[in-house]
This record gives C-alpha cells, structure tokens and sequence, in this order.
C-alpha cells in the first residue's frame, strides 16, 4: 500500500513499536565499502577497476558464506570474522598485498557504515512518537561502533548474534517477540530488503518497505502493508495519528 492510500488512524494508533533493519535500510553500507576499498587501494598503487573487482568478489562471497549457515551447512560465524577470512582468500587468490593497517581497516569497515541522509534526525524524531528497536545481522561490536559513531539512537539494539543466526531464518525475527514481549500485530518492521520484509511478515509484522540506494526491488507480488517515501511521512503519519 502506498502512503498516500494509508488511513492514519486506522493504522497507526495500535502501533506501539518500530523494529528496523538497520545496514542498508539506515545506514549505506555499499557507498562506505566501495569508498574505503578505493581509497586503500589507490593508496597501495591499484587502479580503481582493481579495487571494484576485489569487492563485487568479497561481497559475493560473504554472502555466499553467509547463506551457508543460514542453511545449516556451516557452523555459525559473525559477520567480522567473515569479512576477514574472505577478505584473506581473495587478496591471495589475486595475488594482492596489503599492509597491515590496511587489511585490518578493510576487515572493520563495517563499523564505519554511514548513516542516509536525514536518517540521524528522522530516528530520533520516530524514537519520541514510538519504541524504536534495531535488529541487524551485523555483530554486537559491529553495530554499536556503526551506531556510536553515526549518532544513531535506540530504545533496544538487537543483533541476530543473540540468536547466533542470521536473517531471513524464523529465529531472527522471534527474538524481539521472545526478549522484548512484542506483539507484530502493533509493530513496524521497515526495511529496504525485500526479502527481510517478505519474512518478518510470515511473523505478523505489519511490513513497511523504504526504498534505498543499492538495495533490490520489490518482487511483482511482492505486498507490504506500507511504501514510504521517506521517514518523514512516517513522523508525520504518527503525529497526526496522536
């Protein structure tokens, strides 16, 4: 349903809680990799095209390894070690050397994710309307520098570390309702990842897709319960609803 269409009332006064996802939907985790992986292969003498050649490589293979354990095929990993025995493989493979300091700023840089423009306001401006809780598959450590550095404020930080998993699995989306006493009925769950939202609504959560740089489309069936075009039809949607 697109916001336009949307009777605040109806939909918003039984709505006591917003989950996001976070990488991707609140903070642009692509633009900051593609950034810092230039930047440090500028610096040790490879061309660009080199640099997007190892990342497309790391990406893909991250969630390949990723998707390995949602499967049950490989025992759980957090997403920083991940990075870096990747990241280790394919600068061997291609027969890649870096110093010390860069290899390791390469491994950490999710922790660098910059927030989208507006995003910093617009979740604390949500935060005084409704409980905001954050449920990432990034790692605790990962998604506390990202927020801590980014200025991004929370009732509850989740990760799906907890539950020593990763989304789209059932388990992700049963801890906020397991720790937190939530109810999917009465909460958001925003997200720029399709596939998230097509899960967490197998949960009851009412579904709110936000369009983001980088991210998939929307499958032609795919149906949430709300498209936004920014947050701030959001906070206006809740203040009008108050």
């Amino acid at each position: 349903m697109d916001i336009n269409n949307v009777n605040q009332k109806t939909t918003f006064n039984n709505v006591n809680t917003i989950i996001f996802d976070i990488v991707g939907t609140l903070v642009d985790y692509v633009g900051t990799t593609n950034q810092e992986i230039t930047r440090v292969f500028l610096s040790s003498g490879f061309d660009e095209e080199r640099a997007q050649e190892v990342v497309n490589t790391w990406e893909k293979r991250q969630q390949s390894f990723q998707d390995k354990i949602i499967k049950g095929e490989v025992p759980f990993m957090l997403q920083d070690d991940i990075r870096r025995q990747v990241l280790s493989t394919v600068l061997e493979e291609q027969e890649i050397s870096l110093t010390r300091d860069n290899f390791e700023h390469l491994v950490n840089v999710g922790r660098y994710f910059t927030p989208w423009p507006e995003a910093v306001r617009q979740l604390s401006e949500l935060g005084n309307l409704v409980k905001t809780v954050g449920l990432t598959n990034a790692s605790l450590t990962q998604i506390t520098e990202v927020c801590s550095r980014g200025a991004l404020r929370w009732h509850v930080l989740l990760s799906t570390q907890l539950a020593q998993t990763y989304k789209p699995t059932p388990e992700a989306y049963q801890l906020p309702i397991d720790l937190l006493g939530i109810d999917p009925a009465h909460t958001l769950f925003i997200s720029a990842h399709p596939w998230d939202l097509r899960a967490a609504a197998t949960h009851g959560f009412l579904t709110v897709y936000l369009p983001r740089e980088y991210t998939e489309t929307p499958l032609p069936n795919d149906q949430f319960d709300l498209t936004l075009h920014s947050l701030d039809d959001l906070i206006a949607m809740f203040q009008r609803a108050n």
